[in-house]
């Protein structure tokens, strides 16, 4: 029984990083768009 809380609390915690990784990489995508656009326009 435990162990399997256990993998419960592990699979969250990695869903967490997963999810903290992808916010990460779309917050740097954009910038990196918003700058290439800015580069285009000015």
């Amino acid at each position: 029984m435990a162990d399997s809380e256990m993998d419960i609390a592990q699979q969250q915690e990695t869903w967490r990083d997963f999810c903290r990784l992808t916010l990460w990489s779309c917050i740097g995508i954009t910038v990196l768009l918003i700058v290439l656009a800015a580069t285009l326009v000015w």
